[in-house]
């Protein structure tokens, strides 16, 4: 779910209404953890197979991006509950973390059947943000990858060329938060 504007009102499945409700609620986690999360435009959402959830402000819907000890973590959920979940965990150098990396897989241990009905109540998401937490704190760093171009070289006899493959410097980006 993308929000575009400040309280946007949206009607989110269950899965998707109890998804947010955990990353918004890993957000303060890590904040109380003594980290800093990537703000994002609050959602106004309410469960749209179920007309008794109440309608909640939730700070992050389905990616979130923020840092703890030194390094950089990402993770999103997929529209899908089927499909995986991806994240991605860099250190930060001079305040900046490396985009060349995979993005790895983790478990959905902490998508219990509550917050996939949308139904959990506060204790339920409280548990599921914290093992998410711990999930995500456990996990390795991502790996990363070198990239390369193709880059024409003249050869030294003077006559005629060939390619090359050269190596390109990692991409980094400045954390902005």
């Amino acid at each position: 779910m993308i929000v575009i504007k400040e309280n946007e009102r949206l009607y989110p499945s269950a899965y998707e209404y109890g998804a947010a409700r955990v990353i918004s609620r890993l957000a303060e986690i890590v904040t109380a953890h003594g980290g800093r999360v990537k703000p994002l435009h609050k959602a106004v959402i309410s469960n749209r197979n179920n007309d008794s959830a109440p309608m909640v402000t939730v700070t992050h819907t389905s990616y979130i991006n923020f840092i703890l000890d030194g390094v950089y973590y990402s993770y999103s959920v997929s529209d899908n509950p089927f499909f995986p979940f991806h994240y991605s965990k860099t250190r930060i150098v001079d305040g900046k973390h490396k985009l060349n990396v995979y993005a790895n897989e983790l478990e959905k241990d902490w998508l219990i059947d509550p917050v996939y009905r949308g139904i959990a109540t506060e204790t339920e998401i409280d548990r599921a943000a914290f093992v998410l937490f711990t999930m995500l704190l456990k996990a390795p760093l991502s790996r990363t990858y070198g990239e390369s171009k193709r880059q024409r070289v003249y050869n030294y006899s003077g006559r005629g060329y060939h390619y090359e493959y050269i190596a390109v410097p990692p991409r980094f980006e400045k954390i902005d938060f």
